[in-house]
């Protein structure tokens, strides 16, 4: 497997409130997840990445003070505390969610879906499409 840095994987928030704060964590990319956005495998590609998300995940809730509590899927995957799950068809194979995606149909809407309602304390893991970069 070819080895290579990519930028703007991630968008990292805080926001700030009377009582607590809550942090957020965006990750731009399915290199977290063990099949791609179109449902093939990519066991180098999650072996070498998907603990350093979750290292990544435990490390933000430890030195932020804050637990982390994923949230609701996205189209694309289940944010979890340590990373993100892929869906599965009926017959256990992984979807292939890109090609089911509105977004590839060239819609102008938000390229992924808001997850938080502003409430409640803990680093939110939200899945964006990978191919288009958004």
């Amino acid at each position: 497997m070819k080895s290579f840095l990519q930028s703007a994987l991630f968008v990292l928030a805080a926001s700030p409130f009377a009582d607590f704060v809550t942090g957020e964590l965006v990750t731009r990319s399915d290199v977290w997840l063990p099949f791609n956005l179109k449902g093939q495998p990519q066991p180098d590609v999650y072996d070498a990445n998907g603990p350093r998300l979750a290292a990544l995940l435990r490390d933000l809730s430890k030195v932020l003070e804050l637990e982390t509590d994923p949230d609701d899927p996205t189209y694309f995957a289940k944010p979890t505390e340590t990373g993100a799950e892929n869906f599965f068809d009926a017959d256990g194979a992984a979807s292939d969610v890109w090609g089911a995606s509105r977004f590839r149909r060239g819609t102008t809407s938000s390229h992924m879906r808001p997850l938080s309602d502003g409430s409640g304390t803990g680093v939110r893991l939200k899945e964006m499409c990978a191919t288009c970069r958004c």
